[in-house]
C-alpha cells in the first residue's frame, strides 16, 4: 500500500456472517465519526477504516454473492462447486503513463476489482462430463459479472447517474449491443478469424498466445468504452475443463507507443537521406547512416529495460554519444546550406518527441 494508491486483499474459502455483521459495525461507527463534525472523533479515522472497511466489505460481498448464487445455478444444472481458499484484490488504482515501457507521469484513476485467483471444485451429480463442463463455464461468466457489478452496486448513490463499471462479461455485452460480432476462435479457425479483431497489441498477443497452446478465445471485434475506459473484453478457454480467464484489455497504450516509434524512426531517416542527398551516397555516408538507425533501436531496447533513472540516463547518453559520433564524418563534408538543413532536420526530430512526450 502505498500514498496513491489503496488495495484490500482478501482470501476467502466461506463467508461467515458474523464478519459481514463485525464489519458493518466498523463501517457504521466510521460513518457517525464523520458525520459528527467533531474534530477530534473525525482525526481518530485513518485510512484503513475509511477506504480499508469499505473495500474489504466489497470483497467480502462477492464472495458470498457468487457462493450464493452458484449455489442456485447448480440446483438448475445438478451439479455442486465448492469455492476453495481464493484470493483477489479490490481498491483505488492509479493511471500510470508509459514512454517506451517506462513509467513517466501518474494521473487519477479508478476502483479496480481483481478477483484472478477464485478456485473451486466442481462435480456433476450425474457424472455427466459435458455438464460438468458447461457449468464451470457459467460460473466463470458469473464471477466476471461479479466483477462489475459489485462496484457497481457499491457506488450507486445518485439513481439518475449511475456508476459504469467493466468486466470481460459486460465489454462483451456492450459489443453485442453495439451489433458487433462476437467470435469464438479456436486453434482451427485463427487463420480467418483473427484478421477481423481490431485490439490492441498486447492484447492480440495474449490471444495468439493462448490459440498456440490450444485453448479457446471468445472476444469480439473492435473496442468498447465506458466513461474512463476503452478497450476491450475476452474469455480465454480451456475446452476440457471449461475454466478460463475473463480479461479487460487496454484499446490505447499500443496505438499510441506505435505512433511515437514510426515518428521518431522517420525523424532519423530523414535526417540521414539529406545527409546522404547532401554529400552523396559514399561508402561512409550509407555506413553511418546504418550505424544512426541501429543506435535508434539500441536506445529503445535499453530504455525497455531501463530497471532505474540511472539505467534510463546511462541510455540516453549512449544514444547520445552514438549519434553524435555519427555527426562528425558528415560534418566534413557539408557546406553552410547542409548543416543548415541538418540544424533543422534535428529540430524537426526534436518536436515531433516534444509534442509526443506532452501528450
Amino acid at each position: 500500500m502505498s500514498n496513491i494508491e489503496f488495495y484490500n486483499a482478501t482470501i476467502e474459502n466461506k463467508v461467515a456472517a458474523t464478519r459481514l455483521s463485525e464489519l458493518q459495525a466498523r463501517i457504521t461507527d466510521t460513518k457517525t465519526k464523520l458525520e459528527s463534525s467533531d474534530p477530534a472523533q473525525i482525526a481518530t479515522v485513518d485510512r484503513e477504516a475509511l477506504l480499508g472497511d469499505m473495500f474489504h466489505a466489497g470483497s467480502l460481498g462477492y464472495f458470498a454473492q457468487y457462493t450464493a448464487l452458484a449455489h442456485v445455478a447448480g440446483l438448475k444444472s445438478k451439479a455442486r462447486q465448492g469455492l476453495m481458499p481464493s484470493i483477489g484484490t479490490y481498491g483505488y488504482v492509479p493511471k500510470v503513463n508509459y514512454f517506451f515501457g517506462f513509467p513517466r507521469a501518474i494521473e487519477p484513476g479508478g476502483i479496480e476489482m481483481d478477483l484472478d485467483a477464485v478456485t473451486t471444485f466442481t462435480t456433476s451429480l450425474d457424472g455427466d462430463k459435458g455438464k460438468q463442463v458447461s457449468f464451470v463455464q457459467q460460473t466463470g461468466v458469473l464471477s466476471s459479472t461479479l466483477e462489475h457489478a459489485v462496484p457497481e452496486q457499491m457506488f450507486a448513490t445518485d439513481p439518475a447517474n449511475p456508476p459504469n463499471a467493466i468486466s470481460a462479461v459486460k465489454a462483451l455485452n456492450i459489443a453485442n449491443a453495439q451489433g458487433q460480432r462476437i467470435y469464438q476462435i479456436t486453434p482451427a479457425n485463427q487463420a480467418t478469424v483473427l484478421p477481423n479483431i481490431n485490439h490492441d497489441s498486447a492484447t492480440m498477443s495474449e490471444i495468439r498466445a493462448a490459440l498456440a497452446v490450444g485453448k479457446t478465445v471468445i472476444t469480439h471485434t473492435d473496442a468498447v468504452s465506458v466513461p474512463g475506459w476503452s478497450g476491450a473484453g475476452y474469455i480465454i478457454l480451456d475446452p476440457e475443463t471449461g475454466e478460463g480467464a475473463y480479461k479487460i484489455g487496454g484499446g490505447m497504450n499500443g496505438g499510441w507507443l506505435f505512433w511515437i516509434t514510426i515518428s521518431i524512426l522517420l525523424a532519423v531517416i530523414a535526417f540521414w537521406l539529406i545527409i546522404l542527398i547532401t554529400i552523396g551516397f559514399t561508402f561512409w555516408s550509407v555506413v553511418f547512416a546504418g550505424l544512426a538507425i541501429k543506435s535508434y533501436f539500441s536506445y529503445l531496447n535499453d530504455v525497455n529495460k531501463a530497471k532505474n533513472f540511472d539505467a534510463l540516463n546511462k541510455a540516453s547518453f549512449l544514444a547520445w554519444l552514438r549519434g553524435g559520433l555519427g555527426f562528425f564524418p558528415a560534418f566534413r563534408e557539408l557546406g553552410w546550406v547542409g548543416k543548415g538543413m541538418v540544424f533543422m532536420t534535428n529540430a524537426w526530430a526534436s518536436m515531433i518527441a516534444g509534442i509526443f512526450s506532452d501528450n
